[in-house]
């Protein structure tokens, strides 16, 4: 597979970068190796949970979110905070991302009867993976103040986004 480019951004501030090295097909979905570099003079941390992942079935595009950016709890829902990693100042590290084989969306069209439908996927659809993942440059601490219900406190913690796509232009390796 060829390495993942991460989109340059005419305005960016300095801060973490990194590319998908690798995508593997395990027995239990396929597993995605990071390459993370953090170029600052102090540590960045980072989300390294899966928090979302949406397949558009148009554009075969993936997106795979470590970051709370634009996500909404359902009514009822309760919040899982995510792992957390560091990288050192002006070093680098390798992570992986284990994705399911398949993910379940619901239908754009319902059924004849009005029935809710559901689409299964398999992430080796996919013709482009945009992996996004949410960190700051100072560690992630829940805030005992009063909660605000528009936002998540993870996604008022995040500094930026880091946006990496990726384009198997194979099949899986083994």
């Amino acid at each position: 597979m060829t390495k993942s480019q991460q989109k340059p951004h005419a305005e960016e501030p300095p801060g973490m970068r990194g590319s998908i090295e690798s995508m593997n097909e395990i027995d239990d979905g396929t597993e995605l190796t990071i390459r993370l570099h953090n170029p600052l003079d102090r540590a960045i941390h980072y989300i390294s949970d899966v928090r979302a992942m949406i397949f558009d079935t148009h554009t075969r595009r993936l997106r795979v979110q470590l970051s709370e950016q634009g996500l909404e709890m359902p009514p009822g829902g309760i919040a899982m905070k995510p792992r957390f990693r560091q990288i050192d100042p002006r070093s680098k590290a390798e992570t992986k991302v284990r994705l399911p084989k398949t993910i379940m969306k619901l239908s754009n069209v319902p059924s004849p009867t009005g029935d809710i439908l559901f689409e299964e996927h398999a992430i080796t659809e996919a013709d482009e993976i945009v992996l996004e993942i949410g960190w700051a440059d100072t560690p992630y601490y829940g805030d005992p103040r009063k909660k605000s219900l528009d936002t998540s406190p993870i996604s008022s913690w995040e500094q930026q986004s880091l946006r990496i796509t990726f384009t198997p232009h194979s099949k899986l390796e083994n």
